[in-house]
Order: C-alpha cells, then sequence, then structure tokens
C-alpha cells in the first residue's frame, strides 16, 4: 500500500494557524469547519494528480456516535470535491465513508502519552459500511498529536485493500512536542472556551451540532451546579443528543464524566 503524509501546518507556531478557530471547529462549528475543509482541499489538490485516480474515498479519524472534527471536515471536503470535479472526465467515483470504531477509552483520550494510545489501541477494532479495496484513501485528521490513530487506520486500510493512502492533517504536531507532551492537544482543544456560558452561545448562535470534544466538556466541568442549568437551560431535543451520544460514547463509565452525566441523566429524564 503506498502512503503519502500531507499536512497544513506543522507547528501551532507556524503563520497563519489560529488556536481559537482551532478551538472553535473542535466544538462543532460549522463556519470553521467550511473554511477549514477548503483549506484542506487546497493542500490535498496541489500535491496530488488527481486525473489518476479512478476512485477516491474520504475517510477520517474512528468515532463511535458523536461526530468528531474529522468527520465534520471529510463531509465538507467530499462536498468539495464533488463540486469541483462533477464534470471532470475520468474521475468516476468519490464518496465519504465514515470509520467507527467497537470500543471507547476509559480515559480523556487528549492527556495519554504515545505508549498509552498505541497500548489501548490494541484492543479497539475499527469497521465501515462498505468495501475500499482498490481505492484511493483521502484520510482526514484536524491533528496529528502522536501518530496513534494514523497508525491505526493505517493498519486498517491495509487489511481493507486499499491501493493508496494520502494522510493529511490540519495540524502536525508530533515532531514538535505532540509525542513528548500530548497534554498539548488539550489545551489546544479548551482554547475557544472557558466556561458553560461560552457554550451556550454556540447553541444561541446555530451552527453547532453535539460533537464528542463538546460533550466531554460539560460532562466534566468542575462546578456541577453550572452543569445542572447548562443542561435545563438547553432546548429538550440537544439534551436528548447530549445523552444519546454520551450512552454511545460510554461517558457514564468514566470517572472523570460520571458526575456530570448523572445531572445530564436527570434533566433527560424530565424532558
Amino acid at each position: 500500500m503506498e502512503i503519502h503524509y500531507l499536512n497544513v501546518w506543522d507547528d501551532i507556531e507556524c503563520a497563519g494557524f489560529n488556536s481559537q478557530e482551532y478551538g472553535l471547529l473542535k466544538f462543532g462549528s460549522c463556519e470553521i469547519a467550511n473554511q477549514y475543509a477548503k483549506i484542506l482541499c487546497e493542500r490535498f489538490l496541489y500535491s496530488v494528480d488527481i486525473s489518476t485516480i479512478s476512485r477516491l474515498v474520504i475517510m477520517s479519524a474512528p468515532y463511535i456516535t458523536l461526530p468528531n472534527p474529522a468527520s465534520l471536515l471529510a463531509d465538507r471536503i467530499g462536498k468539495e470535491l464533488l463540486k469541483l470535479f462533477f464534470l471532470r472526465k475520468g474521475f468516476r467515483e468519490i464518496g465519504v465513508v465514515h470509520i467507527h470504531k467497537d470500543k471507547h477509552f476509559k480515559s480523556e483520550y487528549a492527556q495519554l502519552t504515545l505508549r498509552e494510545r498505541v497500548f489501548l489501541y490494541k484492543d479497539i477494532c475499527l469497521y465501515i459500511d462498505e468495501k475500499i479495496s482498490g481505492a484511493t484513501v483521502l484520510y482526514i485528521d484536524d491533528i496529528k498529536t502522536t501518530g496513534s490513530t494514523e497508525s491505526k487506520c493505517l493498519s486498517f486500510f491495509k487489511e481493507q485493500g486499499v491501493a493508496c493512502v494520502y494522510s493529511l492533517h490540519l495540524i502536525d504536531i508530533s515532531q514538535s512536542g505532540g509525542a513528548e507532551y500530548p497534554s498539548i492537544e488539550g489545551i489546544l482543544n479548551r482554547s475557544a472556551i472557558t466556561n458553560l456560558h461560552d457554550v451556550q452561545i454556540f447553541f444561541e448562535n446555530g451552527g453547532y451540532p453535539v460533537t464528542s470534544s463538546m460533550c466531554r466538556f460539560v460532562l466534566s466541568y468542575p462546578d456541577i451546579t453550572a452543569i445542572w442549568e447548562f443542561f435545563n437551560a438547553l432546548p429538550k431535543e440537544i439534551v436528548q443528543e447530549f445523552y444519546r451520544g454520551s450512552m454511545g460514547d460510554g461517558y457514564p463509565d468514566m470517572i472523570v464524566f460520571k458526575e456530570g452525566f448523572l445531572k445530564l441523566q436527570n434533566v433527560y429524564k424530565n424532558c
């Protein structure tokens, strides 16, 4: 299997990288996702002779129930490329296929070391809903911190008979401190928000789906009363989305999210 590694930025200090915008992406900003998808498309098209590809499958970092930022980017990149190449002769097929995993991590992933991530991934199985044998895969992730998620997915692609992979990250910090200090990822994830009021404003402004990053932030918030007030102020359908996603991703089983989930569960039962 042929592999090509691409990224837009290779350090958080690079010109053009905005940690506030990145933090908004982690919390599901559709506006920022659209903006970054165009940047990623440009990076891909600059590096690849698209006319040589007969089938392109766009895939992203795996998740269970709640979408992650990479999946938001993959969906938008698929639409961008379809617009660009719908009429191009010889380019026969393009589509987005999401990767799912069968188990959740019982820890806050962004805080885990490289060794811990690799160890946990050994017990995780990935699956998809269609065959990708012989295809060219454009693998998308928002950040490469240690490379453990990418490594797991590349092994999966090889098992599936993929011919070629373009692994494209928005930012790759694996060579600039990410592998040694993976907590950098957690700091970046929280760069656009400081409290639950900030999250509340996201929903009031619209355009924010419930993502895994957002849900983890809310459930682990240190002020339990504030969590209760936050969920009570949300529309019923958003509370239900938080609850279904939390159950699907296994947050009730994680100590760091347990108290917050109990508050969510109480509000959910009264919906």
